[in-house]
Order: structure tokens, then sequence, then C-alpha cells
């Protein structure tokens, strides 16, 4: 696994889309913040504070299909729901790309298929983890969200949290 770390970008998917060709399987790209963040059906996800997790995961899957997407998010969302209890938190995960603790959103992911015809030259598994996000601005948000430091009462480190999760992925 290759870390790659930008300070800003557009969207850590994009961005991996853009490079598929250079990148390898397993490369993580981690952005501080994304100026144009999304999530599932276009929706916008709120990435511009530093501190919370933006990043994305490069798969290139040798006879992986469109339709193992799926599968791949809930073994993310596992991976995120297991970290998650390591810091005493309970999260379910709410299909097909949510991470909930308490009906609040804390984490999203978002998979996206590059594909050749019928074949996939890779697969993107995007996420965000509210690790730190102030209260306004979560009650800014068009639904209820949290964010573990607020949940635990601490501050955790987002490079630590990160290589949590992707052990348990990878």
């Amino acid at each position: 696994m290759n870390l790659i770390h930008l300070q800003a970008v557009n969207s850590t998917n994009t961005y991996a889309k853009t490079n598929l060709e250079v990148l390898q399987h397993g490369d993580v790209i981690v952005a501080d913040i994304q100026t144009a963040g999304r999530g599932q059906k276009g929706h916008l996800w709120r990435s511009d504070v530093v501190g919370n997790i933006y990043a994305s995961i490069v798969l290139k899957p040798l006879n992986a299909k469109p339709d193992d997407l799926p599968v791949l998010t809930q073994v993310l969302a596992r991976a995120i729901i297991e970290t998650l209890a390591e810091y005493d938190v309970v999260a379910t995960m709410k299909w097909p790309n949510d991470v909930m603790v308490d009906g609040k959103k804390i984490a999203g992911i978002l998979a996206e298929a590059v594909t050749q015809g019928l074949q996939v030259k890779g697969a993107i598994l995007g996420f965000g983890v509210n690790i730190v996000m102030p209260q306004d601005i979560l009650d800014s948000l068009d639904q209820p969200a949290t964010s573990l430091d607020l949940l635990i009462g601490n501050s955790v480190d987002r490079d630590e949290y990160l290589g949590k999760v992707i052990a348990k992925f990878m």
C-alpha cells in the first residue's frame, strides 16, 4: 500500500480515476480537504474541515464485475465500524453506503467502478469519516450527523484512525 497525501483536491475519487493508470492496487489517496467532495447520487459531502478523513482506496481487481461494488462497500463499512468500536462507539451500516451512530451519520462511502466494456479496470472506494467536526457545522448539514471527537469527548488522530481502517479492510 502506498499512501498519497494531498493537501487539497477536488475529490479523492476523481483524483484516483484520473490517475488510475499509474496508481497501484491498494494505493490510498487522502486529502486534508476536498473542494468538491461528493456522496451517493451527487450529494455534497462536506469536506473542508481539516482533521477528518477524506480518502479513496484504489482496487485493481483482475476478474471483478461492477456488481461486486456493493460487497466492497460492505467490507469497508465493516472496517470503519470495527475501528469505531475500538473507541467504544457502537455504529451500524445503513444500506447502501452510510455508517450511523444513534441515527446520525458519521461516515459515508462512494464506490465507483472504472470500466472498459464489460471489464472492470479498477474500483475506487471513496470514504469520509467525521473525526473532528464542530457542532455548528454539523447543525448546518442537511441530515443528522456526528463526529468521533464529539462522541468520545477527546480528539483523535486522523492518520491513526485511517491506518486502522485500512489495515482492517486490506
